[in-house]
């Protein structure tokens, strides 16, 4: 008689989410049954029906081929540890112990029809997903050579602090993400002091590292305070997608969305590349991950997204060396609708190249000091750029700054201090006419998410 059977069910390597057309089953089907005995071996045809029965229902549950779903289901059955007594009349008995086990495995195969109708359930609540993205906070506590002037220093925790407050007053937010430059140059009190403010969301957070997050290099004659390695932040800011000592990392906040987190930063400069290591990392993380629709992070930007950007000689740091290499990566994964960017310190505007769209954001550090949020369905993402709330005394000096030390860098060929040099100075920062925009997804991206 059959006394012990064990069967190893259905498990995951990452997530499971069998939502339509780009979220749906993780794993390769893989069937392994141990027979012990002969007259078992002539009853795998009887569960091999079952199971193709199991495989019609997927196809036409979720519209997959048989071949698609085995090729990303992982389904293990083990039999083992199979005992007999009685012999030959337990095969002739209609009521044996064999034909319990395969009436068991059927109903199993239902559970598992039901734990998919549920997960897809689920997944299909990711047709709105809100987040934040907050870019460039600069966080610089008091110390020697902080000063209020292009970047209000002195302010800097209290605009962070108060963006932290809005963004806890909105309704239904998934996730928050950082686009780099949390510290003035990786301070440690910085780092913690970021950490600390980060720590009163309510929600999850996920941040990548910016030119400023990391040990400034000492020059004659300049001065610097000490600052802490890149592989320091790592450390300090585990769990915030950062997951091991890995300065890039991939994280799924919400099943069905994938985010991707680059080191697009240069020590000894505020220029940024992206390495050959990452890139050959990127290619495998969006390979094994082509089903789920995918958001692309980096501090520094890879597209002008202005004909004064490309103009601009000295604004030529604020874009990527080798950034074509990414674009080529970004080509071949139809999953990939969009890159965020932070570093410029311009208010929220978009480039498309492509089919994908490229999106800078503001610093809550400088004038006019502001945050994004956005919303993702299955066809659009909207967004809506937000001011960092504050008293108006502060608001205006922080805008008197921008124009009193706001001076050749941060200014283009024609934005001279003169009437006119100044109004296209400040629309350009302004751009109050970007401050809601909606993007459709890449043609050929994911469906149903």
């Amino acid at each position: 008689m059959l006394t012990s059977v064990n069967i190893f069910s259905f498990f995951f390597q990452r997530r499971f989410c069998p939502c339509s057309d780009h979220s749906s089953f993780r794993h390769l089907l893989h069937l392994h049954i141990n027979c012990i005995s002969f007259e078992i071996r002539k009853q795998v045809s009887f569960f091999a029906e079952q199971f193709s029965c199991f495989l019609n229902i997927l196809y036409t549950c979720y519209k997959k081929t048989q071949s698609e779903i085995l090729d990303r289901f992982y389904f293990i059955v083990k039999i083992n540890e199979i005992y007999f007594t009685g012999g030959a009349d337990y095969f002739s008995s209609p009521g044996g112990t064999l034909k319990k086990f395969m009436t068991d495995i059927s109903k199993k195969l239902l559970l598992i029809l039901l734990i998919l109708f549920l997960f897809q359930t689920n997944c299909n609540a990711v047709d709105n997903v809100k987040f934040a993205v907050i870019s460039d906070p600069h966080v610089s506590m008091p110390a020697d050579g902080i000063t209020d002037d292009f970047k209000m220093g002195l302010h800097s925790v209290e605009f962070l602090e108060n963006t932290i407050k809005d963004v806890n007053t909105i309704e239904d937010l998934d996730f928050v993400i950082f686009l780099g430059d949390l510290t003035k140059d990786g301070e440690p009190w910085n780092v913690d002091k970021f950490s600390e403010i980060m720590s009163d969301l309510k929600v999850p957070s996920y941040v990548i590292l910016g030119n400023h997050d990391q040990s400034v290099i000492t020059q004659t004659g300049k001065a610097c305070l000490p600052g802490v390695s890149k592989e320091t932040m790592v450390w300090a800011l585990q769990g915030h997608g950062f997951n091991g000592p890995s300065l890039w990392w991939s994280a799924d906040p919400v099943p069905g969305l994938h985010l991707i987190g680059l080191d697009t930063n240069i020590l000894g400069t505020w220029s940024g590349t992206i390495s050959d290591a990452q890139l050959k990392w990127l290619e495998r993380d969006l390979s094994s991950n082509r089903d789920i629709f995918t958001i692309v992070l980096g501090h520094h930007s890879i597209i002008p997204f202005s004909k004064e950007e490309e103009q601009t000689e000295h604004w030529q740091s604020f874009y990527m060396e080798k950034g074509e290499k990414l674009l080529e990566v970004f080509e071949k994964y139809k999953n990939i609708s969009f890159y965020l960017s932070g570093h410029r310190h311009v208010s929220t505007r978009a480039v498309e190249h492509n089919g994908i769209y490229h999106i800078v954001h503001p610093s809550t550090s400088t004038y006019p000091m502001r945050y994004t949020i956005y919303e993702l369905t299955e066809e659009y993402l909207t967004y809506e750029v937000k001011n960092v709330p504050m008293d108006k005394e502060t608001w205006e000096l922080a805008k008197k700054n921008f124009f009193t030390f706001g001076t050749g860098f941060w200014r283009g060929t024609d934005m001279t201090d003169t009437s006119e040099g100044n109004k296209k100075y400040l629309d350009y920062y302004e751009s109050n006419e970007t401050l809601k925009a909606k993007f459709p997804l890449r043609s050929g991206n994911i469906k149903g998410l």
